[in-house]
This record gives C-alpha cells, sequence and structure tokens, in this order.
C-alpha cells in the first residue's frame, strides 16, 4: 500500500472516530516521514474532532515553528484563532489562503466565511486594530533608520501641483513620488518639467510592476493618492500594514458604499441604456475583499471632510485616524480676479453659467439643464465642463440636450483647457451649480468663491455643510426653482471676507502645513 493510500486509511479513521487506530498509523508514518505537512493536519484534525483543542493548537504551532507548513495546517491554525476569539488573527490567515487559493468552489467558502466571520465581530476586530495598531507604533519607534515616504500618484493636475509644492516647500529628498500609468500613456497633466525633478518616476504598469512591488516593500510610509483596485490587491498581496496613508479623492470612496449618486433623471437615464443607477455594488466579490482587507490596513486617512470618515467607518472595518489635508488648488489664486460686493443687473449683460466640473453622470447633468431650463430665454450663456471623467455616449447625449434646450446660449468643454484657459473660463462665470451628491469638484468651489462668484451646491453632498460651516456665500441648488431671473442673478458678498476664509482654509501655504504635520507623524511613527 503506497503513501497515499495510508493518509486515505487513516482519515477513514479519523472520520469514523477509530482514533486509536489512527493514532497508532500516525505515529508510524510520522517516525518514517517526520517532516510530511499532511501527518501534522490529521493529528490535528483528529484532536479536533475529539474537543482537544489545546492538543491540536500545540501540534500546529509545532509545524508552523518548523516550517512545516500547507493550506490544512494553516486553515486549521485559523480555526482555532477563531476559537480563542483572535478574531484578527484568524481573519489574516484565512485571507492569506484566500489570495492564494486557486481553487474556485474553495475560494468562494473562504470568501463567504470571511465577510460572516467580519459582520458577526465586527466591535472585537476594530478593538483587536487599534491594539495591533498601538504596538507597531511603539515598536517603529524604537527603530532608527530614515523614513522613505512613496507616494502612489497618476496624471492629473492636483497630483502634478502637489509634488511641485512638496520639491518647493520642504526637504523631498526622501520622497519617492511614482507616477503610475499604462504603457504608451501620454500624460495630459503632468508636466515634462514635473517629470524631471528628483525622486519622480513614470511606473508602466503592465511592464514594471515588479519595479512598483519593490518601492511599495521598501516604502516606510506610502501615500495612496487614489485607492485603486489594483492597488488594494497589491496591499494585501503584498501583506503591507504599517503607515499607510489614504489621501481620499471621492471616487475611491463613494463608488464602494451603499451611497445615493443619482436623481431620479440620471437614474432613469443610466438604467435606460443599459448601466446600473444604484450604488449597490456587490460585496461578496474577491475585488471588493482585497478592497474591505486593504481599508483595514490603512493607517491614516487624509481628507478635510469629516463627513468622508464618517461614511467610511460606517461601511469599513478600520483601524484608521483621520488627518487634514488638502491638495495645493489646481487653479492659484493669484491668477483669479475677483468681482466686487455688488454686480448691477442689466438687460445688457450677459450672465454666465457653469454647470458641473466633469462628464462623470454624478453631475447630474440632466436635472443641472432642467434646473436653468426656466431661464433659457433670459441673457444667459451655459457652460459645461465634458473633457474628462466621462464615457463618450453619455457626453453625446448631454450635449444634445444642452443644444436642444439653450441652442447656441450653450457651450460644452469638450477639451482639456490648460491652467491659464481655465483660470480664464472661470472668472467669466457668474452662477456656478453643483448637483452631485458626493464630494466632487472642490477645486472649483473654492475658486469661484474665491471670486464672490455665486454658487449652489447639492445639500447631499458632504461639501455643503463644510462650506455652511466655514461661513462662505454658499447656496442651496433647490432654492433655484423659487427665483426669478432677477433673485438668480441677485449676488451681494463681502468678496474680501470670502478671500480671507478661503485663503486660511485653501491656500497652498496652508496645504504645505497640513503635510508637514503627515510627513512628521510619519516620521516619528505615531498613530
Amino acid at each position: 500500500m503506497n503513501l497515499a493510500s495510508i493518509k486515505e486509511r487513516v482519515q477513514e479513521f479519523i472520520l469514523t472516530q477509530q482514533y486509536g487506530d489512527a493514532d497508532s498509523k500516525l505515529l508510524e508514518l510520522e517516525a518514517i516521514f517526520p517532516e510530511d505537512p499532511d501527518l501534522y493536519a490529521m493529528r490535528a484534525f483528529m484532536y479536533f474532532q475529539q474537543g482537544q483543542t489545546d492538543q491540536a493548537r500545540t501540534i500546529l504551532e509545532k509545524a508552523i515553528q518548523s516550517h512545516i507548513v500547507n493550506g490544512d495546517i494553516l486553515f486549521s491554525r485559523a480555526q482555532i484563532y477563531e476559537l480563542d476569539r483572535e478574531f484578527l488573527r484568524a481573519v489574516e490567515l484565512y485571507e492569506f489562503l484566500l489570495f492564494k487559493c486557486q481553487i474556485e468552489d474553495e475560494r468562494a467558502e473562504l470568501l463567504e466565511h470571511l465577510n460572516e466571520l467580519q459582520e458577526q465581530n465586527q466591535e472585537r476586530l476594530e478593538q483587536e486594530l487599534a491594539d495591533e495598531e498601538m504596538g507597531d507604533a511603539h515598536r517603529l519607534l524604537r527603530e532608527n533608520s530614515p523614513v522613505l515616504h512613496v507616494h502612489l500618484l497618476y496624471d492629473s493636475q492636483y497630483c502634478d501641483n502637489f509634488i511641485r509644492m512638496v520639491h518647493e516647500g520642504m526637504d523631498a529628498t526622501h520622497h519617492v513620488f511614482l507616477i503610475v500609468a499604462n504603457r504608451n500613456q501620454e500624460f495630459s497633466t503632468i508636466t515634462e518639467v514635473t517629470l524631471k525633478l528628483p525622486g519622480v518616476i513614470r511606473i508602466d504598469i503592465d511592464d514594471h510592476l515588479n519595479q512598483l512591488i519593490e518601492y511599495l516593500s521598501r516604502g516606510s510610509a506610502i501615500y495612496i493618492h487614489f485607492l485603486f483596485d489594483y492597488i488594494c490587491e497589491l496591499i494585501c498581496k503584498l501583506d503591507l500594514k504599517t503607515n499607510l496613508n489614504w489621501v481620499v479623492w471621492g471616487a475611491d470612496l463613494y463608488n464602494y458604499v451603499d451611497y445615493k449618486l443619482y436623481d431620479q433623471q440620471t437614474s432613469a437615464y443610466l438604467s435606460r441604456i443599459g448601466l446600473t443607477s444604484s450604488n449597490q455594488i456587490d460585496k461578496k466579490t474577491l475585488s471588493y475583499y482585497y478592497r474591505k482587507s486593504a481599508v483595514r490596513r490603512i493607517s491614516r486617512v487624509l481628507t478635510l471632510f469629516d463627513g468622508d470618515f464618517d461614511i467610511l467607518k460606517r461601511n469599513f472595518i478600520t483601524k484608521a485616524k483621520r488627518y487634514e489635508f488638502s491638495y495645493p488648488n489646481f487653479v492659484d489664486f493669484v491668477h483669479l480676479t475677483p468681482i466686487y460686493s455688488k454686480r448691477v443687473i442689466d438687460h445688457q449683460h450677459q450672465t454666465t453659467i457653469l454647470l458641473g466640473n466633469s462628464a462623470n453622470p454624478s453631475n447630474q447633468h440632466i436635472e443641472l439643464i432642467d434646473m436653468i431650463s426656466p431661464y433659457k430665454d433670459e441673457n444667459i450663456k451655459v457652460i459645461m465642463p465634458l473633457s474628462y471623467g466621462g464615457f463618450q455616449p453619455y457626453i453625446n447625449d448631454i450635449v444634445k440636450l444642452g443644444k436642444e434646450t439653450f441652442g447656441d446660449k450653450f457651450t460644452p468643454i469638450l477639451k482639456l483647457l490648460d491652467l491659464k484657459q481655465y483660470a480664464d473660463l472661470l472668472a467669466d462665470v457668474d452662477i456656478a451649480l453643483f448637483n452631485n451628491r458626493r464630494q466632487q469638484a472642490v477645486g472649483n468651489i473654492i475658486a469661484l468663491l474665491y471670486m464672490g462668484k455665486k454658487v449652489f451646491i447639492n445639500p447631499a453632498a458632504i461639501t455643503f455643510d463644510y462650506f455652511k460651516k466655514l461661513g462662505v456665500n454658499i447656496h442651496d441648488i433647490h432654492s433655484i426653482e423659487k427665483l426669478s431671473y432677477a433673485e438668480l442673478n441677485a449676488n451681494i458678498v463681502d468678496v474680501q471676507r470670502e478671500q480671507r476664509l478661503i485663503s486660511s482654509n485653501w491656500s497652498k501655504h496652508r496645504s504645505l502645513e497640513l503635510f508637514l504635520d503627515i510627513v512628521d507623524i510619519n516620521e516619528k511613527r505615531e498613530g
């Protein structure tokens, strides 16, 4: 009888509770094959069946410490962690098996068990995470090695401005800026000047994944400037846990939680063209689980908005703490021309109305057009930025609707403008409407408020409460339906006061101050 057959016989003994026969046969095999992990796994399983958890724990620890390991041993050890109510250790070991598993049915069972385990023990897990983070902080505090700050960025004006701010405002010696791109991707906003700065490296994800992995493994503080799915997967597979800093952009949070993004008209349109109009995502997929696991490992969430962090905590198990952070605005305030306290409304003046900030359907362009349509016969010009963030069929339909509603008064912006051109466009705006229900368009809003423009925001967005608390002149977008054209235009505002409020919270200097505080926390290895 070969070894495989003997092992099958031992399994039969255990399953039929013939534990004496199983023990005798295992002793014989262990004497001949002392490093066979299957034998350790079977003995541990036999102890489990007999309710002898301590003996099972001892044999599994002996195997692991001797590096005699297979999937069954690790799974059994995870089960004991679970029985011992060490849920974080259990979750991490189950996850290790999940991320290595290639058998679909086994992966599905592991995924289902992990989801149930976390749902049933969320409070306990959060406490264990907090205890683990405290231990990591104390351990790292004793280490004297210099901190390598690794930034994961992508082609964005905000990322370009951020890199230049760091280089101009502080010692960037220990900062590496990885611009992650696809093969042959041409950058539209990351400039050649920025790419030539020390520490700025383009990473083509298709060809240089190993280089990215090397930097992530070496980094002692990692800053994730938009939490993409592939980054979540890398965090899990590399088992990164310490000093992960997530700069929340908006879509990387709101697209992964139960949150109403669309009102009736946009929702109906998306359903009509075969796209989901709800944000009810499938939380049972492996891709979503990578995100859950990655978020659980993140130490710091960087955002100005309490609301973002509240939504995160309601939807994910997290040990993270929130720290204030803002990018330097993509339009420098020195390039903006303010209006003054009161503009006289007359029929000679054409009112320029800005609708939204991008082509993303979350702007709810259909509703925006509908809101302004009562004024279509007035002396207005309607501008709608559609140069990025959406998909072409949607953009085509929105442009068609805008033209049908406003005719030649409608101007879609279909190509990216440089900063000077965009600043000039914003300076020409009189009234701006932002109908997004999530945090979005913040850069546009602060630039417009700085110039004393009249800005309407959807009160469902957390930015509405934020700006109200800040004390700036903001308006509820739903109030428009009650306004006459003269009332819509009326805009009595203390521009100098608006500028003081915006500058003190959103200037480049303030952005640098906030980031320096975060760098200091990472370098001291504090929580």
